[in-house]
């Protein structure tokens, strides 16, 4: 069971998507009583009750971050006041999790470190590997491909000493990265060891391989080949119902159509793209969808399509920038919200010691107080004794 948890938590790389609904406000409710009756009266004495306690609060809408972030700081202070540090390199994964799905890559990094460091000093090669993968995607995302190459092949490199770890997401990872910088015979090289693995049942890498060397193929002028490449991928995204992968694989079949001069087939991909990635909200691939669209109208002369797409990337592009930010806001908001609450429980603890020292001081001054009262009793008792004497020798 252990094994499982642990399975589960260092395996998944981004929480869950927003989702809105009076479902699932009323879920989330739910969720955090359950979370604040465990941390008033659950005992966290083995890493189990620490996972399954993450997995719970993993399980809230992260539309604002400092909803399930205030949960695994609040679980983190109540191990550390009672001096406890079970559980402490799963708070740190998941954490990293956290920031990485919010953009906040340079805390991601800080908890992924930190969670690196700990596992090695378990020998955990399974979690260590996990750790490393997650820390060259944040820097690939910084655009920053040289350290993610050290991190990923170091990730690879770790994968080849073991029978039982499977290298297959390391290796799309990195086909990726190289894609990226157009270096298409190193990516092709991981792309293909990765298809040439005994096991490719991850069904999600296996559509991103098949998308990214469609891409390639289309860079190249292999136009066939980019379109085989491409409705395979389209095939599996269907299959698990993926729909951003969907609209990413049909946005870049209208642009190999365009490439190839199909106008009206090229149109009628980037239609059903643009429908698709406004209904999942996906505006980064809706700003993919309106350059594409600017170029085909720009060939075909259609100049009133032309503006109006022009317009709506602009008007998409400041929108994406204005997401982007969110990440800076998110990270000043969220250093503000755990000052003060790290301001406020240093108050408390100055309180609680405040009390503490007076209750010593007031029983202090109780024994204090006792031992007057006992000396005057028995200067009393004496002076009586002395006067029942003097009484018997009067008489």
């Amino acid at each position: 069971m252990r094994h499982l948890l642990i399975f589960i938590l260092l395996f998944i790389s981004v929480p869950p998507t927003d989702v809105v609904g009076i479902g699932i406000a009323y879920k989330n409710d739910s969720i955090k009583n359950r979370l604040e009756l465990e941390l008033d009266t659950g005992k966290f004495e083995s890493e189990e009750k620490v996972i399954q306690f993450l997995e719970l609060t993993k399980n809230l809408d992260l539309s604002n971050p400092l909803e399930a972030l205030f949960y695994t700081k609040a679980l983190e202070a109540k191990l550390q006041s009672e001096g406890s540090t079970m559980g402490q390199v799963y708070i740190h994964s998941y954490s990293g999790n956290l920031y990485w799905s919010q953009g906040i890559y340079h805390e991601a990094l800080r908890h992924y470190f930190a969670a690196l460091q700990q596992f090695e000093k378990r020998n955990d090669k399974l979690a260590v590997i996990r750790q490393l993968n997650n820390i060259g995607e944040t820097y690939k995302k910084q655009k920053n491909y040289n350290n993610a190459a050290y991190f990923l092949k170091k990730a690879l490199q770790l994968t080849s000493t073991s029978d039982s770890i499977k290298p297959g997401l390391v290796l799309v990872n990195l086909g990726q990265l190289y894609m990226l910088q157009q270096k298409y015979d190193s990516a092709n090289f991981y792309f293909n060891a990765f298809l040439n693995s005994p096991v490719t049942e991850n069904k999600k890498a296996l559509a991103f391989t098949y998308l990214y060397k469609g891409i390639i193929h289309r860079d190249l002028q292999q136009y066939d080949s980019s379109l085989y490449m491409f409705n395979k991928s389209l095939t599996i995204w269907e299959n698990i119902s993926f729909y951003r992968g969907i609209v990413e694989t049909k946005a870049e079949l209208g642009k190999l159509e365009f490439l190839q001069k199909h106008y009206q087939n090229a149109k009628k991909l980037f239609l059903e793209a643009e429908k698709e990635a406004k209904a999942i909200n996906a505006l980064d691939l809706l700003m993919k969808v309106y350059r594409y669209k600017i170029n085909l109208y720009k060939m075909s002369g259609n100049k009133d399509s032309l503006i109006n797409y022009y317009e709506l990337y602009i008007l998409m592009k400041d929108s994406i920038f204005n997401e982007e930010s969110k990440a800076e806001i998110n990270t000043m908001s969220i250093q503000y919200e755990l000052a003060q609450k790290e301001k406020d429980y240093y108050k408390l603890a100055l309180e609680q010691n405040i009390l503490s020292n007076e209750i010593k001081t007031q029983n202090r001054f109780l024994l204090f107080l006792g031992l007057i009262i006992l000396i005057a009793l028995i200067f009393i008792a004496i002076l009586w004794k002395q006067k029942n004497s003097l009484s018997k020798t009067h008489l």
